[in-house]
């Protein structure tokens, strides 16, 4: 939810008088970071966690949403969210705009079931995070496939970790490089 919480600030810094951020998790399970909750919350964003939108109202202009609480165990197979809605939670959260910041997810449909490719709990590829080699040799993942939905220059970073990798692959050596000398 890095998104959602940038989506958040952004729409504060850009003058929104007032901004909540609701999610599906617990405040515990939010899937950004406690620093980003933090910062997001010192700039004035209201956090609302373990809450469902059921509908936007209006009438040919939004007026809000209406939502609900909800015990939110986690996302099925499919990606339809496993939740129960909390009994008399529902309750109206005014808004003039209503921006939805939608988590990414990679697309690993291409992965055989046979190709000996990890896929993590999380719906990711498992690789080592040091070599980037996966499961079969010869196949390296990096970036968003790997870590999830994070920085750009984390993808970046992930890449040249992920070239030297095969590099070393190509011509034989092991895929641990070895250790970098200590500079002064």
């Amino acid at each position: 939810k890095r998104q959602a919480m940038d989506a958040a600030r952004t729409a504060l810094r850009l003058g929104a008088a007032h901004v909540a951020a609701t999610c599906l998790e617990s405040r515990e399970k939010m899937p950004a970071s406690r620093q980003e909750i933090a910062a997001a919350e010192r700039e004035g964003v209201e956090v609302l966690p373990s809450r469902t939108f059921l509908e936007v109202t209006g009438d040919g202009r939004v007026s809000g949403v209406r939502a609900a609480l909800v015990n939110f165990r986690g996302f099925l197979p499919g990606g339809q969210p496993d939740m129960d809605i909390v009994p008399n939670s529902e309750h109206h959260l005014p808004a003039d705009i209503v921006i939805f910041s939608i988590g990414q997810a990679v697309g690993l449909s291409f992965i055989p079931p046979d190709s000996r490719i990890g896929v993590t709990r999380t719906r990711t590829i498992d690789a080592d995070l040091r070599t980037l080699a996966t499961g079969r040799p010869g196949v390296f993942a990096a970036g968003d496939a790997v870590t999830g939905t994070a920085f750009v220059i984390e993808a970046v970073a992930a890449g040249h970790r992920a070239a030297e990798s095969i590099h070393r692959y190509l011509q034989g050596l092991p895929l641990e490089p070895p250790p970098r000398p200590a500079l002064p």
